[in-house]
C-alpha cells in the first residue's frame, strides 16, 4: 500500500477545527486538529518559485495551442460528416426515394433516418468548432491586453514543502513534497482568473486556501490571503460573493489545507 493511500484517513481528519502554530525560534509551522493529530512543516523543507507576466503568457499560449488543435480536429470531423452526407446519404436518397419504379420504401426510410441523424451530428460539430473559435478569439484579446500591461509585479508564488504527519501515538510519517499556489492579492482580478481558468482541475486544488496553505502563503510568499479569494473570482459580478468553492474537493485530497 502506498504512503499516499495510508495517509488518506489522516489527511481527511484535518477538515476538523484546527490550531495553527508558528515557532518563532525555528520558523516551523504546526497544524493541530481537535483530536490531537498534527502536521508539521519544517522551515528547511520550504522553497519558493516566483511567477510573473511572462509565465502567464506561456500559460495562455499553451491554451492557444490546445484550442488550435481542437479547431483543426473539429474541422476534420465536420468535413468527414459533410462528405458522407453529400456523397453517400443524399445520393442514396435520390436513388431510393424518387418516384417511379425504382422507389424502395424500406431503403428510403432508412436513408431518411440516417440523414436526420447525420445532420444533427453535423450541427453539433459546427457548434463545437464555433465554440473553440470564439474562445480562441477571446484568448487572443486577453493576451493582447496582457502584453500591453507594463507592470512587473509577482503574479503567483509556488511554495514547495514537505509535511510531517504525527498521529495520536506520536508516530511521525514524512510525506512527499507538496506545493501550494499563492496568488498576489494586488494582482488584477482578471489575471487571477486567468491563472485559475487555464490550468487543469487537479491544479486548481492547489489554490485551495485552508489553514496550512494560508500560513504558507502569508509567511513565505508575503501574500495576504484574506484579500485573495480564489473561491469568488469566477462568480458573476451581479451575484453576491460567497465563500463557496468553484470545485468539489476530491475525497482524501489535501483536506489538511
Amino acid at each position: 500500500m502506498s504512503m499516499r493511500l495510508f495517509l488518506i484517513p489522516l489527511l481527511s481528519s484535518f477538515i476538523l477545527p484546527t490550531v495553527v502554530r508558528a515557532f518563532p525560534w525555528n520558523k516551523d509551522i504546526e497544524i493541530v486538529n481537535d483530536v490531537g493529530e498534527k502536521i508539521i512543516v519544517k522551515e528547511s523543507t520550504i522553497t519558493t518559485q516566483n511567477l510573473f507576466k511572462n509565465d502567464l503568457l506561456k500559460l495562455l499560449d499553451k491554451r492557444k495551442d490546445s484550442l488550435e488543435e481542437s479547431v483543426a480536429s473539429s474541422s476534420r470531423s465536420l468535413s468527414s460528416t459533410n462528405t458522407y452526407l453529400i456523397d453517400t446519404l443524399y445520393s442514396n436518397k435520390r436513388f431510393y426515394c424518387q418516384q417511379g419504379w425504382r422507389r424502395q420504401e424500406s431503403l428510403c426510410n432508412n436513408t431518411l433516418v440516417s440523414i436526420q441523424s447525420y445532420e444533427k451530428k453535423r450541427d453539433r460539430q459546427q457548434n463545437t468548432m464555433y465554440g473553440y473559435k470564439k474562445e480562441l478569439e477571446e484568448l487572443e484579446t486577453k493576451k493582447k491586453l496582457l502584453l500591453q500591461d507594463e507592470s512587473n509585479i509577482i503574479h503567483k508564488v509556488v511554495v514547495y514543502f514537505k509535511p510531517i504527519f504525527v498521529d495520536l501515538n506520536q508516530t511521525k510519517t514524512v510525506g512527499s513534497i507538496e506545493k501550494v499556489y499563492c496568488l498576489n492579492s494586488d494582482l488584477k482580478k482578471e489575471y487571477q482568473k486567468y491563472w485559475y481558468d487555464f490550468v487543469s482541475s487537479a491544479e486548481r486544488l492547489l489554490f485551495s486556501y485552508g489553514e496550512l496553505s494560508k500560513k504558507l502563503c502569508q509567511k513565505h510568499a508575503n501574500i495576504d490571503t484574506s484579500q485573495t479569494n480564489i473561491y469568488t473570482i469566477n462568480q458573476d459580478k451581479d451575484t453576491e460573493e460567497k465563500d463557496i468553492p468553484l470545485y468539489e474537493t476530491e475525497e482524501g485530497m489535501k483536506n489538511y489545507f
